[in-house]
């Protein structure tokens, strides 16, 4: 379940659920504006969201550099309690491919009580190119369950080609690429680097076992987030989404509020998986966080 949400999380910190913002009220709120008292619907009716500003307002801008230390740790939550968490840091920059690369590391684990259930410790690296944003080369190093992957990833852009191998199994395999891809932990960074505005739809290429995807990340609207005790912060709240072809993928749904500033950070996810059922997202602590522009 957590391996699907992955995949929607990071798209997806990036992809979604059922569950109402504000659910976790001793944690946080997100504050909506209330609708005009003369607006009125039928049941059958549904009311799209009224945003701080409006279509056509001014652009807010990416990170043109990420920053080299930060480290974001969320709380994922299943069916009211704490199901794990996902540490997510910037380690460094180094060379892939003759490019300079941050190697970004997202660590996720159950908590102990769910371990006795499926116990999970997943290593997810991804190499970004500072430049472009796009993934030079994905690693997986897991144990789920009774199972366990060592699966690299290296993009070759001369020959666009993905060069998939399996240490575990001793495999390997050749994918053609569509042109620069992300992976399922770049492509929330490579998010963070866009200048866009409420109504705004950005595309990429995702590349995830040795399948590839178009993603489509959606800025919906602004609100007001708020955490407990905290002052108010204004927030975009993003759409992902995910198609193979022309089959959308349906293993889930969700959206994610972000920080409406250089940053980008996502506070807030809430997300509904096939299987998983209803999950959210919640942004614990955050360090070294500074915006460069």
């Amino acid at each position: 379940m957590l391996k699907k949400f992955a995949l929607i999380l990071f798209v997806t910190i990036f992809t979604g659920c059922s569950m109402r913002p504000g659910y976790y009220a001793e944690d946080l709120q997100i504050q909506k504006m209330a609708e005009p008292a003369e607006a009125k619907t039928s049941e059958a009716e549904t009311v799209p969201q009224t945003a701080l500003v409006p279509l056509g307002s001014d652009v807010s801008p990416g990170l043109r550099q990420l920053p080299v230390g930060e480290k974001l740790v969320f709380s994922i939550r299943w069916l009211g309690l704490e199901a794990g968490r996902t540490t997510v840091t910037i380690k460094e920059i180094v060379k892939i491919n003759g490019r300079d690369c941050y190697h970004i590391q997202a660590f996720t684990r159950t908590t102990y009580i769910l371990d006795l259930l499926f116990r999970i410790r997943d290593y997810h690296d991804t190499y970004v190119d500072t430049e472009g944003f796009y993934s030079h080369r994905f690693v997986k190093r897991a144990s789920e369950g009774e199972l366990s992957y060592d699966e690299t990833n290296d993009f070759d852009y001369v020959q666009n080609k993905a060069f998939y191998t399996n240490k575990r199994k001793n495999e390997s395999k050749v994918t053609d690429l569509p042109g620069k891809v992300q992976d399922i932990v770049s492509v929330s960074y490579w998010f963070r680097s866009q200048d866009v505005k409420v109504g705004d739809s950005v595309k990429a290429y995702l590349h995830s076992d040795e399948k590839n995807y178009d993603v489509t990340i959606s800025v919906l609207n602004k609100e007001e987030f708020k955490a407990d005790g905290k002052d108010q912060v204004p927030v975009m709240v993003i759409e992902p989404k995910l198609q193979r072809g022309n089959k959308p993928y349906k293993k889930g749904r969700g959206k994610i509020w972000v920080t409406d500033d250089a940053e980008r950070l996502p506070l807030f996810a809430e997300a509904h998986v096939i299987i998983a059922g209803t999950l959210n997202i919640v942004l614990l602590s955050k360090e070294n966080i500074y915006a460069n522009k």
